[in-house]
């Protein structure tokens, strides 16, 4: 056997060993990747090290390690203890800063591991730096966003609490909060399922062969009654954050008591009925005609208020007593003989995130947004809304309160039920929408309603078509490609097209409805849309058919 041969082998495959790991740690530029000597001076560098100190070889090559290091961190010694600690445990690692040829600092995760000879002695280091600024930066802004989080916690707690109370007890306030929010966010999920699982099965029930007509038409009930759960649980959402934001807008009207007593017995009764309890209303003789307040509002507040009435009253009746409190407001009782709130619970009742029972939750639903609601929307309108009393197993009465006349609002009359012209006007209407579906949607309705429909899925389409189809009004999305809504209307206003366009949007902001407004859109109308609404914003703004 030639030994000599194999030793030279085994020499040329180290060599090319060697190269090939050199090879390697050149081309990476993520990782500052460079061998010491046993002093700390340095003895190889790679194109990362580089990238992430800036240095280049020639600059750097022969120079003591603690180049990178800060004046402080030199003076107390501590390239000299990262050498110390690797040579005697074989590896030292740390996450600190270092410094770069510009003079700036930056975070870096530092593995240092000590080279062996073949003796095992320290015959040199090799280090490898890692850049994790961006890293650090997002751990440090994340903690100043739970810090935020914290103190607005620990705020709206000590409100609901006496403010001198001590910082311990606020902060067990504060955790609790935010088991709440944990709590909130699972009744969440459930709530957003159960609806979404009920539309889904109906909705592939009606597509099944077999489906006989008295199943299809449950199944049509059930998906509108969900459809209806399920956006009336993200307006409470989305609300809620408008008030929070302080951008919840209020647009008072007046309203006739007697129309919103005929639209609560027309809601409810039926409800009560179903569930075998009684219903009763009461409007006082001795009340105005009409009250001056925000429409919509105040009937999200006695839907909500009546609703749960209803859904945790199993025997006995509700009842609602409206009545004025002197002459300048009027109080609406909700009273019921349902489960009742137990003192404790009465406390956090209209805490947010709460409902009175986490149990109450499994039994019959909700989120805990109900009554923050409320209250936080009787309260823009000038009233607010208080548990008037309660007691477990007896049921319970809440207080509503608002300003019968505000000297400030629009006297505009506005009846509960807004009547819709039965004569149709035969007028062509151009459907602008990015969405198949929501095209198609509004297609039928408008049909139905003998009106003649053309689609077009973008701004670009929409323009091409109108010189052709020459609508009387224009339904318009605003975020679509190409062309969005925006840039399609002022386009129009461009070309001296005087049609009424009308903005159909997912955007409820107040903002986004000042600009489109401003820009001369006619009407802004946030999806999802009803029947109803659609049909009153056309007969507002159509051109009549010559």
């Amino acid at each position: 056997m030639d030994t000599g041969k194999t030793t030279s082998n085994r020499e040329d495959a180290q060599v090319l060993q060697n190269e090939s790991f050199e090879a390697l740690v050149q081309s990476v530029v993520d990782y500052a990747i460079f061998a010491l000597d046993r002093n700390g001076y340095v003895s190889t560098w790679n194109a990362g090290a580089q990238r992430i100190k800036g240095y280049t070889a020639d600059e750097i090559l022969g120079k003591h390690f603690s180049t990178f290091y800060s004046k402080e961190a030199i003076d107390l010694g501590y390239p000299e203890y990262e050498l110390k600690v690797a040579a005697e445990t074989g590896r030292f690692e740390e996450e600190g800063m270092r410094l770069r040829k510009d003079g700036t600092m930056f975070w870096a995760n530092v593995v240092l591991t000590a080279l062996y000879d073949k003796n095992h002695k320290v015959k040199g280091f090799l280090k490898v730096t890692r850049d994790i600024t961006d890293r650090k930066n997002a751990e440090q802004q994340q903690k100043k966003l739970n810090s935020e989080l914290e103190l607005r916690v620990l705020e709206r707690t000590s409100q609901l609490e006496l403010r001198e109370r001590e910082l311990e007890f606020a902060k067990v306030q504060a955790e609790r909060a935010n088991a709440a929010k944990s709590t909130f966010l699972a009744n969440m999920s459930h709530e957003i399922r159960t609806p979404l699982g009920a539309i889904l099965g109906f909705s592939e029930m009606i597509t099944e062969d077999g489906a006989s007509p008295e199943e299809k038409e449950t199944a049509r009930e059930a998906i509108l009654r969900n459809g209806h759960l399920l956006m009336n649980l993200i307006n409470d959402v989305l609300d809620l954050s408008k008030i929070e934001a302080h951008k919840m807008e209020i647009e008072k009207s007046r309203i006739r008591f007697n129309d919103l007593k005929e639209e609560l017995s027309a809601t409810f009764s039926s409800l009560s009925r179903n569930k075998g309890i009684g219903f009763d209303l009461d409007f006082t003789s001795s009340l105005p005609e009409t009250l001056v307040t925000d429409q919509v509002r105040l009937k999200q507040i006695l839907y909500n208020l009546i609703g749960n009435a209803i859904k945790f009253t199993d025997s006995g009746k509700v009842t609602i007593r409206v009545y004025p409190r002197g002459k300048e407001f009027v109080s609406f009782a909700i009273t019921d003989t349902g489960i009742g709130i137990s003192e404790e619970q009465q406390g956090i009742l209209f805490s947010p995130f709460q409902q009175a029972d986490s149990s109450i939750t499994r039994s019959f639903g909700g989120t805990g947004l109900g009554l923050v609601l409320s209250r936080s929307l009787a309260q823009a309108l000038g009233g607010d809304l208080d548990l008037s009393k309660s007691a477990l197993q007896e049921g319970s009465t809440f207080l509503l309160t608002i300003p019968i006349v505000d000297e400030d609002a629009s006297i505009e009359e506005i009846p509960v039920y807004d009547s819709i012209k039965k004569d149709k006007i035969a007028a062509k209407i151009l459907v602008v929408d990015d969405n198949a579906d929501n095209r198609r949607l509004l297609s039928i309705l408008l049909r139905k309603n003998h009106y003649v429909v053309e689609t077009a899925g973008d701004g670009i389409e929409c323009l091409e078509k109108l010189p052709v189809f020459e609508p009387n009004l224009v339904l318009m999305d605003l975020q679509m490609p190409r062309m969005d809504g925006i840039t399609t209307a002022t386009e129009m206003k461009r070309r001296h097209y005087r049609t009424p366009v009308i903005a159909l949007t997912a955007n409820a902001l107040k903002e986004e409805k000042e600009r489109c407004l401003g820009l001369g859109f006619a009407e802004y109308l946030t999806k999802p849309i009803n029947k109803t609404q659609i049909e009153q914003a056309i007969q507002r703004n159509l051109v009549t058919v010559k």
